[in-house]
């Protein structure tokens, strides 16, 4: 089972498997699924102490961009899945 799981990660079966996820959630407008996707890459980039956004950031040479950059991610992932899977809520917070 370990070499099959090392075998998956290293064929970029999981870029591809995420890439449908996220077109086949464009086309059916579930918004949510983008939302996790915002949260995987928040959780991600604070394990790693890397962020991205248009290039590379490095928690260590600009902790105040990457600290932004990630609370940004978190705070759109919040914000995506909570208007999306309840907009009646949603809809008395926002007026």
């Amino acid at each position: 089972m370990r070499n099959y799981l090392d075998l998956v990660i290293r064929s970029k079966l999981l870029a591809v498997l995420a890439l449908a996820a996220l077109l086949v959630a464009t086309w059916a407008d579930w918004q949510w699924v983008w939302g996790v996707f915002f949260l995987y890459w928040a959780w991600g980039g604070i394990a790693t102490g890397q962020a991205f956004m248009v290039q590379a950031i490095d928690r260590s040479e600009s902790p105040v961009l990457f600290w932004t950059i990630s609370i940004t991610w978190l705070v759109l992932s919040g914000m995506v899945i909570f208007y999306d899977l309840f907009p009646e809520t949603a809809r008395l917070w926002i007026g």
